[in-house]
């Protein structure tokens, strides 16, 4: 719980996107991402994927795993942005 104050207090806006989801039976598995802006203009992006199991409607089981990924904008010599 820590970790998501600290999380909250730097983050400016945040936009969460379900890619894909497959259900099995009791089974869910999700693939999201989340795209946050932080306080300070930086950007990343949390790429996670959630594996739902579910007993009598309720759920049973989570797992998740996730990678965080910074976006790094840079002018390059034509002066477009880069990206990653």
């Amino acid at each position: 719980m820590e970790l998501l104050k600290q999380l909250a207090a730097d983050v400016d806006t945040l936009r969460y996107d379900i890619v894909r989801q497959f259900q099995d039976g009791d089974e869910v598995l999700q693939q999201q991402v989340l795209h946050l802006t932080m306080t300070d203009g930086s950007r990343s992006e949390v790429h996670a994927a959630m594996y739902f199991r579910f007993d009598g409607g309720l759920i049973d089981h989570i797992e998740e795993y996730f990678n965080v990924v910074p976006i790094n904008e840079s002018m390059s010599s034509s002066g477009s942005l880069d990206q990653r």
